[in-house]
């Protein structure tokens, strides 16, 4: 997935809303980790993408470091994982979007 691909996705399923329901909470746990590693991404940058703050996503990573032994948030985000056989795996090189 390219960062077009990803802001569509991200737009689509409703991860930049407000939501507190865990489902939407852990999937943009796993989303911030997977953005911020696989996309080598900025903090501010994944934090644009998710309408967030650089220190929200920060956190998220954080709680996904904790919860991905949890089989309840491996449930919530297998379809992260599985979304086009290799979710948000993309190495590409950053370019002007935000």
């Amino acid at each position: 997935m390219n960062i077009e691909q990803v802001k569509e996705y991200i737009e689509s399923e409703g991860l930049n809303g407000r939501s507190r329901e865990q489902f939407y909470v852990f999937r943009r746990h796993y989303l911030c980790w997977a953005l911020y590693r696989s996309q080598e991404l900025t903090l501010g940058e994944v934090g644009k993408l998710l309408n967030r703050d650089h220190s929200t996503v920060f956190h998220s990573i954080r709680k996904h470091e904790e919860l991905k032994t949890d089989r309840l948030y491996q449930k919530m985000t297998e379809s992260l994982r599985t979304t086009n056989g290799r979710a948000f795996d993309v190495y590409e090189t950053k370019t002007e979007y935000l």
